[in-house]
């Protein structure tokens, strides 16, 4: 308004709601136009910007995401690290003990954690898109794989079940496809806060695959009013 008082282009950018009920952004311009000092008329254009705010939210959360993925990359090489060591020891001393299944419990257990951080690296990196044909079954073992330690501690189970007769493979991006999969099946891990099941199920319909997470939560509930 001080612009637009001063005898400047007044710019103003606003969001409205289109007449198909979508919400748009919209720059305004006003241009005052003065006669010997006398106020005439404003001159003005408005112009749909959506597309561009869009653009601009987009390469913030890329930004966002290229640093979380960098602290995640560097976290996880971090745990490499003393597994890396650990392990070498375990090996080491191996032949000198005993009761050797215990200490392949533990070559087995720091195997799966490096398989963890391995997939926990590979959804952090960023990447470029990569489309090829992947086994639903896989990536979902493996996102559960992934899942496991956090699944234990809020004594959750997941069962699998495949009703495809041959392993289904699909045209995906696969940490992308992951990363919906490990999504989803946290929402099911937090609205069971005391533990249950999770029972997971792939059917295929025809050329289309459907993959079903259930939960044992109680789901959304209207506030009670009375």
């Amino acid at each position: 308004m001080n612009d637009f008082l001063a005898g400047k282009v007044a710019k103003v950018k606003c969001r409205i709601i289109h007449t198909s009920g979508d919400v748009r952004w919209i720059e305004s311009h006003a241009n005052p136009i003065y006669k010997n000092g006398e106020f005439l008329k404003v001159i003005g254009s408005l112009t749909d910007i959506t597309e561009e705010k869009i653009s601009e939210e987009i390469l913030r959360r890329s930004d966002k995401l290229h640093v979380i993925g960098e602290m995640a990359s560097g976290v996880a090489h971090e745990i490499r690290n003393p597994l890396t060591t650990i392990k070498g020891f375990m090996q080491i001393i191996r032949p000198k003990i005993q009761e050797k299944h215990y200490v392949d419990t533990v070559l087995t257990e720091i195997e799966r954690i490096n398989q963890i951080v391995s997939e926990f690296m590979a959804l952090a990196k960023p990447y470029a898109a990569n489309f090829s044909p992947r086994n639903v079954m896989e990536m979902i073992r493996d996102t559960v794989n992934l899942l496991q330690p956090q699944l234990a501690m809020n004594s959750v189970q997941v069962s699998l079940s495949e009703e495809t007769g041959e392993a289904p493979l699909v045209y995906c991006e696969e940490n992308q496809i992951k990363q919906v999969f490990i999504n989803i099946i946290k929402n099911a891990m937090e609205a069971m806060p005391d533990g249950g099941p999770i029972s997971i199920s792939v059917q295929r319909s025809g050329r289309y695959i459907s993959i079903r997470i259930s939960d044992q939560g109680r789901g959304y509930r209207e506030p009670f009013a009375g």
